[in-house]
């Protein structure tokens, strides 16, 4: 027997760290449901209302992205091994995207799913497991297919943060670790800044202080 409480339930459906919940909400069966709270939940995540959709890409795009760009690194400095384990997880992550993009929720089995929505990213993860290429060239090719599919994915999975930060003109980044809606994206969110910052979505802009030889850096949604 599984007790939790609701805020545990909406971290969960919000963040994406449980799998199993949104098979056992869909397809378990009911014994008892006080005020038709399951069935409500489950109406609630077939309609998959559109904000709740953005927050769920922009938290999946934001893990995404730092597994993408960390396996890069580790790609550079000839770390293979590393790179393959974090580009297997950025595949994972980029799979749950399209889900969501689908209107859908990701399953436990998300690759039964994938093949079906996105023969492509399928494609992707199936030619970095099974190719008899070594890793050195699986990893390399992958990259480089890889970041069209990223890349055309950045607009829509940026959407939520780039609402929230368009909100006002400037800020630090103790304000948008601070900013309530953006505590979601928990670890990921300053690499996430980054890679948008690197994609030409938010701009930075350097602030004067007190002190001459130290400024401000502060960031701005390019318009």
């Amino acid at each position: 027997m599984h007790i939790i409480t609701e805020t545990q339930l909406r971290k969960w459906l919000l963040v994406g760290t449980n799998p199993k919940l949104v098979d056992w909400i869909i397809n378990g069966r009911v014994v008892f449901d006080r005020n038709e709270y399951v069935e409500n939940l489950k109406k609630e995540l077939y309609d998959f209302p559109l904000k709740g959709r953005k927050v769920r890409m922009g938290i999946e795009f934001a893990k995404l992205s730092r597994r993408y760009m960390e396996g890069k690194v580790f790609f550079e400095q000839l770390n293979y091994l590393d790179a393959y384990n974090h580009i297997v997880d950025s595949l994972h992550h980029l799979a749950r995207l399209a889900v969501f993009e689908n209107g859908m929720h990701p399953e436990v089995m998300v690759w039964k799913q994938v093949k079906q929505l996105d023969p492509a990213i399928y494609k992707l993860y199936d030619e970095l497991i099974s190719s008899k290429e070594s890793l050195e060239k699986r990893l390399e090719l992958l990259f480089l297919a890889s970041e069209f599919l990223i890349h055309s994915r950045t607009k829509d999975g940026a959407q939520h943060i780039l609402e929230v930060l368009s909100s006002k003109e400037f800020w630090t980044i103790q304000e948008i670790h601070e900013q309530e809606e953006l505590k979601k994206y928990s670890v990921d969110l300053e690499v996430f800044i980054e890679f948008l910052v690197d994609k030409g979505f938010i701009l930075i802009e350097e602030q004067t202080t007190k002190s001459n030889n130290i400024m401000h850096r502060c960031y701005k949604v390019k318009c």
